[in-house]
């Protein structure tokens, strides 16, 4: 089974992404906190990330880079909800797998974490 991580503060994310996901037949992982996301993914090597920019703790786009810097092949979605063309053009150069602007489509991420996998 693939396993999903989840890194977003948003309980309305993990509250219907969750259990979309699993439905999908992934293992979900889910983190509120940049830090937390980052242990997790060290810890339990998931075969795919969808990462949103505004945590907490750490910046989405810091986590982002650690993440990429752990493990180059690890599919990483950002999530956002700035829809600023400044902000996608900071973010693209760093690697991400794709990108999605809040709100989204669950089933097009699935679409996306589908075609990376």
């Amino acid at each position: 089974m693939k396993k999903l991580l989840i890194v977003d503060d948003e309980n309305l994310m993990r509250d219907f992404a969750k259990p979309f996901f699993e439905k999908q037949g992934y293992s979900v992982l889910y983190s509120a906190s940049g830090k937390e996301g980052l242990e997790v993914f060290q810890k339990e090597s998931p075969d795919a990330v969808l990462l949103d920019l505004g945590l907490p703790d750490i910046d989405g786009k810091d986590v982002l880079v650690k993440m990429k810097g752990l493990n180059k092949q690890a599919k990483i979605i950002v999530l956002t909800g700035f829809s600023d063309d400044e902000i996608k053009e900071k973010i693209l150069p760093l690697g991400p797998d794709a990108y999605f602007t809040k709100p989204c489509k669950l089933p097009l991420i699935a679409e996306k974490i589908k075609e990376l996998l």
